[in-house]
């Protein structure tokens, strides 16, 4: 039985983890877990376990997401814009998407709720890891360490991925996406040796790219390659060794990379690929969970 969800980081990706839990439901474990953490894309997809929502319900969410531009597209200005500001876009739209689907699902009479608001309705703690440059520190936010803070902009700091959405101000501090060291989020707060059986941890990462020898695409190659190694150095460094791990794995023929708003694409296409995927490994691993001894 499984206590805590771990979901790492991994941009579009993460809507492998559809698949996950889908398999959870087919199990029976969905709602076994009463804590989810996550970093970046996976801050997200936790929330929407944290909400209750069900694998048809976030398999259409993302769908509908998939409609709705999270970032502008590159200009002259906002290009010129970025040593100033840090990053190509302001967050605005990703911050509004989170909040819309926080009021959709639950949160329709409160205008920004919180990390207390969403335990008290839901019963479930929704622990969201962020990097804080100022103090150089990887922080979780939580309704134990920040109860009153909009749970919205806590997605929106852990989704802040440096250059390409501005860095969030907060109380005299800078947070940005915790990709570098934490895409995957093993360290949360109240983890001990003694409960780390009862932790499942979600992740994925690109096999290696070869759109680099493609000269048609190299720009849209380096961008891949160059992700493909961050997510797979953080993962690598994780002590998820502890965890019953699923690991998706996401061959490139799922990326496509649009460069003129500097973001993954979303279509339907992809969304099934990367849900069956996320089925497909979660039920090789987690197995012996549906055909108990």
């Amino acid at each position: 039985m499984f206590h805590t969800i771990v979901f790492s980081g991994g941009a579009n990706y993460a809507a492998a983890f559809v698949g996950c839990i889908r398999y959870l439901e087919h199990i029976g474990l969905r709602h076994a877990a009463r804590r989810l953490v996550g970093s970046s894309a996976g801050a997200l997809i936790a929330l929407l376990t944290a909400l209750g929502l069900s694998s048809d319900e976030m398999r259409a969410w993302s769908m509908e997401l998939a409609e709705v531009h999270l970032m502008n597209k590159i200009s002259l200005d906002s290009a010129l814009d970025l040593y100033e500001t840090c990053g190509i876009d302001s967050g605005e739209h990703l911050l509004n998407a989170v909040k819309a689907t926080l009021a959709k699902y639950g949160f329709a009479d409160e205008r920004d709720p919180t990390f207390k608001d969403l335990a008290q309705k839901t019963g479930n703690d929704l622990f969201v890891c962020v990097l804080n440059l100022s103090s150089q520190q990887f922080e979780y936010l939580s309704v134990d360490t920040t109860p009153l803070m909009s749970v919205a902009l806590a997605v929106r700091m852990s989704m802040s991925l440096p250059v390409m959405f501005t860095p969030v101000h907060y109380n005299g501090n800078v947070y940005v996406d915790p990709v570098l060291g934490r895409n995957f989020p093993y360290d949360f707060p109240g983890r001990t040796p003694q409960t780390d059986s009862g932790v499942l941890g979600l992740y994925v990462s690109g096999t290696r790219t070869k759109t680099l020898k493609n000269p048609h695409c190299a720009f849209q190659g380096f961008i891949l390659a160059l992700m493909a190694v961050v997510v797979d150095q953080s993962n690598n460094h994780a002590d998820k060794h502890a965890f019953r791990m699923v690991n998706v794995e996401i061959a490139d023929c799922a990326a496509k990379f649009d460069v003129a708003t500097m973001a993954f694409t979303w279509t339907p296409d992809i969304i099934s690929h990367l849900a069956k995927s996320g089925y497909a490994e979660a039920k090789r691993v987690l197995q012996d969970y549906a055909n108990p001894a």
